[in-house]
């Protein structure tokens, strides 16, 4: 069973239906199991993440302002730094422009798997589109070619590769 004071709703994307801009309900739900990992002590948590697009007709989101129909959703998030290489027991910084006062998230994937470090996650872009996100790789973090995602609080989402060497 389920018990309802370990569930944590940590983002909701509401569809903006008067204006038809943003057609898109999303959650991210996690859950702490009531057990620890053996030997480690560490909580689990489970996460999961949902964006569903809602039919409201034509909201001319795939294309750019041209309305030529040639707009790809990384048209909407460009990176502009990203750790080359990250060095593991150092900062990591990821800066990207999007559209401007747009939220975005970033997600790190490890060969453990997505990263808990402080400062990842949600934030607002300024009034220009600029967001960056800066967190602490970690010291066993395995060296190799890690993918991270930036996803915009309408659902549009880029992946891009770093290095990470030790």
């Amino acid at each position: 069973m389920l018990d309802y004071d370990r569930i944590h709703v940590s983002n909701i994307i509401v569809p903006e239906l008067k204006k038809g801009t943003r057609p898109y309900f999303g959650l991210v739900v996690s859950y702490e199991l009531p057990m620890k990992v053996p030997f480690l002590n560490q909580r689990i948590v489970l996460e999961a993440s949902a964006v569903e697009r809602l039919w409201i007709g034509d909201t001319g989101e795939g294309s750019n302002k041209g309305n030529d129909g040639t707009g790809k959703p990384e048209d909407f998030i460009t990176v502009l730094e990203k750790p080359n290489p990250a060095v593991a027991n150092k900062q990591g910084k990821v800066r990207a422009k999007i559209p401007p006062n747009a939220s975005a998230s970033l997600s790190v994937f490890y060969k453990s798997g997505g990263s808990t470090a402080k400062y990842l996650g949600w934030k607002q872009a300024d009034a220009e589109g600029y967001i960056e996100w800066e967190w602490k790789i970690g010291v066993n973090t395995t060296p190799g070619s890690w993918p991270f995602v930036i996803q915009l609080d309408d659902g549009r989402s880029i992946e891009v590769m770093f290095t990470v060497v030790k």
